[in-house]
């Protein structure tokens, strides 16, 4: 969390509520670094504002804004995929492939980047997600048990570019047996309103 920026954040926040505006930097992930120029954002009087972040019930940016109509949300993939009690793929590895195809479609991000990125993707997620996912209001489970079968076979050619001599083959090799085991079906038949755009683009959103 002490990667970001702490106090713009809370800033942006505080005139959200106090002034119903605020000027925020936005990323590009494909360069690894804000745009130059900042976004405006106005929040009309009645409006509702989604902070969306793995980061978003963290204390850090909650404890302050209690008492002004705050909801907290734990949004995730909450089970795994599994056949005659026997895991195919766990929640986790779900949450990976998702992001697998997402960053090499969408951030510039071969196979061996998002690998290499993973175990620290997990730490994270156990250090400064997990202790405050129990303080939401509400939890939303994600999954779509029929996105193995697709977003799965869009990160098969993916995972089939990771090579014999890489430390992350055999982890590949065991996301694509488990993938393999699903039936692919058409990308059309996805919503153009579901979250499974998020990662496989195709949405009617902008991020």
């Amino acid at each position: 969390v002490h990667a970001l920026d702490i106090e713009m954040i809370r800033k942006c926040l505080r005139d959200l509520i106090n002034k119903g505006n605020c000027t925020m930097p936005k990323f590009n992930f494909n360069a690894g670094a804000p745009f130059d120029e900042p976004v405006y954002v106005e929040l009309p009087k009645g409006s509702i504002a989604v902070i969306e972040g793995i980061h978003a019930l963290n204390p850090i940016f909650t404890k302050e804004f209690h008492g002004h109509g705050l909801v907290k949300v734990y949004i995730s993939v909450k089970q795994g995929i599994t056949d005659e009690g026997s895991d195919i793929l766990t929640a986790r590895e779900i949450r990976f492939i998702r992001r697998l195809v997402r960053d090499f479609y969408t951030r510039n991000s071969d196979a061996e980047r998002t690998l290499s990125m993973w175990g620290d993707v997990c730490d994270g997620e156990d250090k400064y997600i997990m202790p405050f996912k129990r303080t939401s209001d509400f939890t939303i489970n994600t999954i779509h048990v029929y996105e193995p079968c697709i977003i799965g076979y869009m990160a098969l050619p993916i995972l089939q570019t990771v090579k014999p001599e890489s430390e992350y083959y055999s982890f590949a090799q065991k996301m694509i047996h488990a993938i393999e085991q699903f039936i692919p079906i058409e990308e059309e038949i996805v919503p153009k309103t579901s979250l499974i755009r998020e990662f496989i683009g195709g949405g009617i959103y902008e991020y």
